[in-house]
């Protein structure tokens, strides 16, 4: 399985040596993977990313979340490289609307890896996998009191205003630029998921 490795500068432990993160789509079958991530968030770091309380992710709506590789839904997987087995700290999902140029995406990184970088490498993932799928707008919905999330995505472009529709949360939005999207270093490999090359 191809996948796009990304070293997270700021994840580095105490001594100073770096871990290694790999970048990829999360698979058909890995439901379970993604059902015990959640079940490891801390209760904040659930609502934060479901937008609500919810205690575990159903197999069925994991397997929705992954999609299946050919539809409008993908799934990034972020791995720390271990000599015990890859360690999954990390996720995103996104979905292409029925219009194909615009995408809904949310993000979670696990509590013990937050503040170290992953989540800006994660939202570098979906802004390349939204690009080679012809996507030019982003957009996600994030609670109003989830300052990390509104800072990492005020930092990466994304405009955040008042959801017309719900005074919880901030829309946050970006264009995806045509540079990014017909850059010719951005290619989709066999599995789907975007990188450079």
């Amino acid at each position: 399985m191809a996948t796009s490795r990304l070293h997270a500068e700021s994840a580095v432990g105490g001594d100073g040596t770096g871990d290694q993160l790999i970048l990829r789509r999360l698979m058909t079958g890995e439901d379970a993977r993604l059902q015990a991530h959640v079940a490891d968030l801390s209760p904040a770091s659930r609502r934060s990313r479901f937008l609500g309380g919810m205690n575990a992710l159903s197999p069925a709506e994991a397997r929705r979340l992954i999609g299946d590789g050919m539809g409008p839904v993908f799934a990034l997987a972020a791995e720390i490289d271990h000599p015990a087995g890859d360690l999954l700290v990390g996720e995103a999902v996104c979905a292409i609307g029925a219009d194909g140029v615009t995408a809904e995406f949310a993000l979670s990184v696990a509590d013990a890896w937050q503040g170290r970088g992953i989540g800006r490498a994660i939202l570098a993932g979906i802004v390349l996998g939204s690009a080679a799928r012809g996507v030019e707008c982003l957009y996600g919905e994030v609670l109003r009191d989830n300052h990390r999330m509104l800072q990492l995505a005020a930092r990466a472009g994304f405009a955040c205003r008042t959801h017309s529709g719900d005074p919880r949360l901030v829309l946050i939005e970006r264009t995806v630029p045509a540079a990014v999207r017909l850059h010719p270093r951005v290619r989709e490999d066999h599995d789907g998921f975007a990188h450079a090359a």
